[in-house]
């Protein structure tokens, strides 16, 4: 699970660097930030697994303390605000949502979702049994 959530979450964070890079030619320091942090999960999960079992234990350990924990819920939130944020701009990109009421409203509604999405996300995790 850890393997595939920072595998996939390192996808979509060169996805959306290059989108900046190339798309819109701006950066995001948030987005960076969260690129960086993505893979260094990820290469430490990586050579963990590489290492053996009781090194990608010791991570799967720490993922699963209240620190480790913490960080992969901040990290969660980061990739729900993203993803719907980018979803806004979508929209902005075909005309919606520029009047000032509409730009406030769903601003907050990304803020809101991002929140919700994380909780889903987490409570899904939950139900599963799975921790990091």
């Amino acid at each position: 699970l850890l393997l595939a959530m920072t595998g996939g979450g390192l996808l979509f964070s060169l996805w959306l660097t290059y989108l900046e890079l190339f798309g819109i030619h701006a950066i995001c320091v948030y987005c960076v930030c969260s690129a960086v942090v993505v893979a260094i999960l990820f290469v430490i999960a990586l050579l963990a697994l590489a290492a053996g079992p009781d090194a990608y234990a010791a991570v799967r350990a720490f993922c699963g303390s209240w620190i480790g924990t913490l960080l992969l819920l901040g990290w969660t939130w980061s990739l729900a605000f993203h993803l719907l944020n980018g979803i806004r701009h979508l929209l902005q990109d075909v005309g919606l949502g520029f009047s000032i009421p509409q730009f406030v409203r769903n601003g907050w509604l990304v803020a809101a979702g991002s929140v919700v999405l994380t909780a889903l996300v987490w409570a899904c995790v939950v139900m599963q049994g799975a921790r990091a």
